[in-house]
């Protein structure tokens, strides 16, 4: 039979790993039993640290709604955020064919000359 242990590195206390160990070993250091889960028995999110006993962070309900602003991008936003970029990109690269086309002209002048 074996069992799981739940580790964490010895100087940050972070979370770094589920491991399996036989019934009868030993606790190998910076492992504990206690898996890590919200006191709800919902997932945490990381970074989870170790705190002596139990694991800290989180919850995904805290996480959501740290990244939560109240306002929603709609998807006619986006698409409009994307037709600029396309807009962008075109500009971009109608330049770039510009300069191109200079330096090929610019090449074959000094080839010209160099004969």
């Amino acid at each position: 039979m074996s069992r799981l242990v739940y580790g964490f590195n010895p100087e940050s206390k972070e979370f770094n790993g589920v491991f399996e160990i036989g019934d009868t070993e030993i606790l190998p250091e910076n492992t504990t039993l206690t898996e890590p889960k919200a006191s709800d028995g919902g997932q945490l999110m990381r970074p989870v640290t170790w705190n002596g006993s139990s694991w800290d962070g989180k919850t995904l309900a805290e996480f959501k709604a740290d990244f939560n602003t109240g306002s929603e991008v709609t998807p006619e936003q986006t698409q409009a955020s994307l037709v600029l970029q396309i807009a962008a990109l075109q500009k971009s690269q109608e330049t770039q064919a510009a300069l191109n086309a200079n330096l090929l002209l610019q090449i074959g002048q000094l080839q010209k000359a160099g004969n």
